[in-house]
């Protein structure tokens, strides 16, 4: 893994828990929906007695469970990048591997928040990222 991948962690894991966010309210909505009631005959003498929510309902538990993980692993994340970013000398660089990896902003973006153009961005990005020395494997990875 590079440094640029391990710095570019908190985004992948960010998209990630929002994706999940985003079938959270889904699966809600269609659990929290009304139905109609049957008024047929059901001869059926196997019939699941179970409400037609709970599969649902069970569902959307290990959900929120997963998106409290998700959050704690971002969380913990950040701090280690955020960590990683202070190691570096210069308040310039520092300030673009923050607003790059951590507010998650376009070069673009960057370039007009700092007043600058956006090639002196990109090559103050680049000398930031030579500055970093690259964890040690065992602390680099996440489980």
């Amino acid at each position: 893994m590079t440094i640029k991948e391990y710095l570019s962690q908190a985004y992948n894991l960010d998209l990630l828990i929002r994706s999940d966010l985003e079938e959270y309210c889904e699966l809600r909505t269609m659990i929290v929906s009304l139905r109609s009631p049957s008024f047929e005959e059901n001869l059926n003498t196997m019939r699941n007695t179970e409400a037609p929510f709970m599969k649902g309902l069970f569902k959307l538990m290990e959900l929120e469970e997963t998106i409290r993980q998700e959050i704690a692993e971002y969380t913990e994340t950040c701090i280690h990048i955020r960590n990683l970013i202070g190691s570096v000398d210069n308040s310039k660089y520092r300030a673009v591997l923050h607003y790059r990896y951590l507010n998650k902003m376009t070069w673009e973006d960057i370039a007009d928040k700092m007043r600058v153009n956006q090639s002196s961005v990109r090559r103050w990005h680049e000398e930031a990222i030579n500055q970093i020395e690259i964890p040690s494997m065992s602390s680099f990875e996440q489980p």
